[in-house]
């Protein structure tokens, strides 16, 4: 069995493919949601970054699909934490309009 010949044109960038389409979204969304990780977990010489709560909430707004809605209810009635809540209305504001939108219908719904 022979291989497909993988040649690469002289003078291209190895080191990060031209993304397109959906790939492209998924990078930019990548690099958005890294501004949000606000807690970090170390490991011996390790720094890890996690994802918290309102982190979540945050890139849940962004996403804004159906299931991230219904997600976002969900943690907002397990938690019932004012703290977390106060914590993403002060944060909500980094968001497009659309996801600042959709907090306020979860909030007002929320009573």
């Amino acid at each position: 069995m022979q291989r497909p010949n993988r040649a690469v044109p002289l003078g291209t960038d190895l080191r990060r493919p031209a993304l397109k389409g959906r790939d492209a979204a998924r990078a930019a969304t990548l690099q958005f949601f890294g501004t949000f990780s606000s807690l970090t977990f170390t490991v011996p010489a390790v720094e890890v970054p996690l994802v918290g709560l309102a982190d979540l909430i945050l890139m849940k707004l962004y996403a804004g699909g159906l299931q991230d809605r219904w997600d976002i209810q969900q943690l907002i009635a397990d938690t019932g934490d004012g703290a977390l809540l106060a914590d993403v209305d002060g944060r909500v504001r980094e968001l497009p309009e659309r996801s600042q939108a959709l907090w306020r219908t979860l909030r007002a719904a929320q009573g």
